[in-house]
């Protein structure tokens, strides 16, 4: 987002106004900036993001063992400079950054596929598709505002994500097997 949209954000804050029909329509890009609508996104989306170098949530219900941490985060963003001091454990994928005033969950492609094999083909589906371990793929689908994203509502957190621990796996064998 351009710097103009950013100071037109802050001076509608600023001023405590709310941007009007006319004022979206001629600055499309400052409803964004509003941090409490959620943005327009479903908290159950999960955002694959290109442009971020964090996983950050929104949506405690998607997390477990959420606590508070000894490290902060300082997340630079159209809204402004925001900190967290909160983590959470994304089931089958790791730790991430819990900020509840956000707009959305975003899972960093660059640290996904740190883990996971991650193809696009814009021919074929338009969609990523993130490569479980397990031989299951997560496809991410463009949405409305070109977002790239998984919709969690019709899943548990526990299906959620990406990797199978070896506990997970542990539990499908007997105690001889396991010896």
């Amino acid at each position: 987002m351009d710097m103009c949209c950013i100071r037109w954000g802050r001076l509608l804050r600023n001023l405590h106004l709310r941007p009007t029909m006319r004022s979206r329509m001629m600055f499309p890009m400052m409803e964004v900036l509003n941090t409490n609508s959620r943005g327009g996104i479903p908290s159950t989306w999960l955002l694959l993001d290109s442009q971020s170098s964090i996983d950050v949530f929104c949506n405690g219900k998607l997390l477990r063992r959420i606590y508070k941490s000894n490290a902060t985060l300082t997340i630079r963003c159209n809204a402004g400079v925001r900190t967290t001091s909160m983590r959470g454990y994304l089931p089958n994928y790791g730790w991430v950054w819990y900020y509840p005033a956000g707009i959305a969950n975003i899972l960093s492609l660059s640290r996904v596929k740190q883990q996971f094999r991650v193809t696009y083909d814009s021919a074929n589906g338009n969609c990523f598709q993130v490569h479980k371990n397990d031989g299951e793929i997560l496809n991410f689908h463009e949405g409305p505002r070109r977002l790239y994203y998984h919709d969690m509502e019709n899943r548990s957190t526990e299906q959620c994500l990406f990797v199978n621990t070896v506990a997970d796996n542990l539990k499908h064998f007997s105690a001889q097997e396991k010896k």
